[in-house]
């Protein structure tokens, strides 16, 4: 099995879009973008990197650290992926503790029907549903900017 961790908040820009998409953060044209997964089910600090000011305005549970797991067999060891060797080390020199041994691409998109969604509750992942962490964010529009995420919010009469 496979995970995508992201911070909630990012999940639910892939939700509300329904589709995973390949990241393209940091590359160049002739770059493959590739979907990144995790073999090591603890977590992936690379992946989890929360904005600042969305903790600051929205709270910490916006940047809690969620995942998407995969089971498919399609994704490729990090060894094995297409890319420059300069973009190959940047992504080792922040692997901030992960193990790029325990990292895998996927080219390509992914509906969000073959991935589970799951929460870290007390330490323990448990499947939510995608409703439940949709209605954490009714009150806020994200969207995507110059490749950085950018939010507003929504007046909600009560």
């Amino acid at each position: 099995m496979l995970y995508h961790y992201t911070p909630a908040y990012r999940a639910v820009m892939i939700i509300r879009s329904g589709i995973l998409q390949p990241s393209t953060v940091g590359l160049i044209e002739s770059d493959t973008p590739y979907i990144w997964f995790s073999s090591n089910d603890k977590g992936d600090q690379t992946a989890t990197h929360g904005s600042k000011t969305i903790a600051a305005v929205l709270g910490k549970p916006a940047t809690r650290h969620v995942r998407f797991t995969y089971t498919g067999n399609d994704a490729m060891p990090y060894a094995s992926l297409k890319m420059r060797y300069h973009h190959r080390k940047t992504l080792e020199k922040k692997a901030n503790g992960s193990i790029p041994s325990q990292w895998y691409g996927l080219t390509g998109s992914l509906p969000i029907e073959r991935l589970t969604l799951q929460d870290c509750k007390n330490g323990q992942w448990e499947t939510i549903n995608s409703d439940k962490l949709i209605s954490e964010f009714n009150h806020v529009e994200l969207s995507l900017f110059d490749g950085k995420v950018a939010f507003r919010l929504i007046e909600t009469n009560l």
